[in-house]
C-alpha cells in the first residue's frame, strides 16, 4: 500500500494541474480566437501545451520507474538523490512551460497594448510610450527572429516570429512608432514614418 501512493501522486497531481491549468486558459483567453486588424493578441499557439504535457508524463513515469527498478544508480543514497533532484526539475519545468504558454500573452486593441505575463504584474502602455523597438534577426538554423520592446517608463517585453500574430503586430510597430526609434529592421519594412 505504501509503495502505490507515491507513484499515484506523482501521476495524478501533474496531471490535475496541467488540466486545470488547461480549462482556465480555454474559457479566459477565448476573446483571442476573434482577432481583428484592430484587436489582436499575440501569443504562443496553444499547441505546444501538448508537448509540455507530454514531458511532464515522460518524467513522471521515468521518475516512477527508477522506484520500481533496481538498479546502481537508485541503490546508491547520493545517486537516488540526483536521480529525484533532476527528475523534479524537469518535471517543474515542464510545469513552468506550461503556464508560460497559458498566461504570457501581448494584447493590442487599437493603439493600446497589454503585456500579460505569468507570475508578474500585467501592465498597459500605447504606441506613443515606445522608447525603443529593436529586431534581432535570425542567427541561428530555426530562423527565429525576436523583437523586444522599450517603454520610457522602463517596461520590457520581447516577442519572436513563432508566436500568432508576430507579423500582424510588427506591421503595426512599423506603422505607429516612428522610424528612428525602430532597430534592426530592414528598410522593406512596411514604415509610414
Amino acid at each position: 500500500m505504501n509503495s502505490i501512493m507515491p507513484i499515484t501522486i506523482a501521476i495524478i497531481i501533474p496531471s490535475s494541474v496541467v488540466l486545470l491549468l488547461s480549462f482556465m486558459q480555454y474559457f479566459s483567453h477565448k476573446e483571442s480566437l476573434k482577432m481583428t486588424k484592430g484587436c489582436f493578441c499575440v501569443g504562443l499557439h496553444k499547441g505546444y501545451i501538448f508537448l509540455a504535457v507530454a514531458e511532464i508524463a515522460m518524467m513522471t513515469v521515468i521518475w516512477v520507474g527508477t522506484y520500481l527498478q533496481k538498479n546502481i544508480v537508485t541503490d546508491n543514497m547520493w545517486g537516488r538523490l540526483l536521480m529525484d533532484v533532476a527528475m523534479a526539475a524537469l518535471v517543474f519545468l515542464g510545469i513552468g512551460g506550461t503556464i508560460h504558454i497559458l498566461f504570457h500573452k501581448i494584447k493590442v486593441e487599437g493603439n493600446r497594448i497589454t503585456v500579460f505575463r505569468p507570475l508578474r504584474k500585467t501592465f498597459s502602455c500605447s504606441f506613443s510610450d515606445i522608447e525603443s523597438v529593436k529586431k534581432r534577426n535570425p542567427k541561428n538554423r530555426y530562423n527565429i527572429s525576436k523583437i523586444t520592446v522599450k517603454t520610457y517608463s522602463g517596461k520590457k517585453f520581447s516577442f519572436d516570429s513563432t508566436e500568432i500574430a508576430y507579423d500582424r503586430f510588427e506591421k503595426s510597430l512599423c506603422n505607429k512608432v516612428i522610424r528612428s526609434k525602430l532597430i534592426g529592421f530592414d528598410e522593406d519594412s512596411n514604415f509610414n514614418h
